[in-house]
């Protein structure tokens, strides 16, 4: 929420916006996103909702985690031509160089807003691949626990299929 809130101001000013505006589309998709799913998980509702909360987690965060990825280097990158390069604008009938921060002076300062914004997208980078990572653990955990305690398929006379927990063959002499 801090690094859209950086830029948001800025970006409709800005002379090339389009990465301002795919950073400010990916980070506000996410907070509200991580917003819905807080409210899903603190009311109870995620209970009543049968899906795989840990895959569909996974999913999402390493989503946001590949956008963030993208987002966050682009306005990195912006905030670097904002400091360190000089910019050709129209001043009377001539173009004459000025340094891209002093042009944009009037708006506060943006440059330290760019650069605001590309830090904590930065972290917010790091937070979602970690959660990625404890995601795709405890995945793979639980996936590895539902191949251990498998049982054998049987057919009853039926034919539908029964699943024998692995617990009750053991049992068999």
């Amino acid at each position: 929420m801090i690094g859209f809130s950086c830029l948001a101001n800025f970006a409709d000013k800005a002379v090339t916006n389009g990465s301002f505006k795919f950073f400010l589309f990916v980070t506000i998709t996410a907070w509200l996103a991580t917003m819905l799913f807080l409210g899903l998980f603190l009311s109870g509702t995620s209970d009543r909702i049968s899906i795989n909360w840990t895959l569909t987690l996974l999913i999402y965060s390493a989503l946001y985690s590949f956008l963030l990825l993208i987002s966050a280097s682009l306005v990195a990158e912006k905030a670097r031509q904002f400091r360190r390069g000089v910019t050709q604008h129209i001043v009377g009938h001539h173009e004459e160089p000025e340094d891209t921060c002093d042009y944009y002076k009037d708006l506060g300062s943006p440059c330290r807003n760019v650069e605001a914004a590309a830090a904590f997208a930065f972290i917010a980078l790091a937070m979602f691949v970690a959660d990625t990572t404890l995601y795709f653990m405890e995945y793979r955990s639980a996936k590895e626990a539902s191949i251990d305690n498998s049982g054998f398929v049987q057919h009853d006379e039926t034919g539908t299929q029964q699943e024998v927990p692995k617990s009750d063959i053991e049992q068999i002499p």
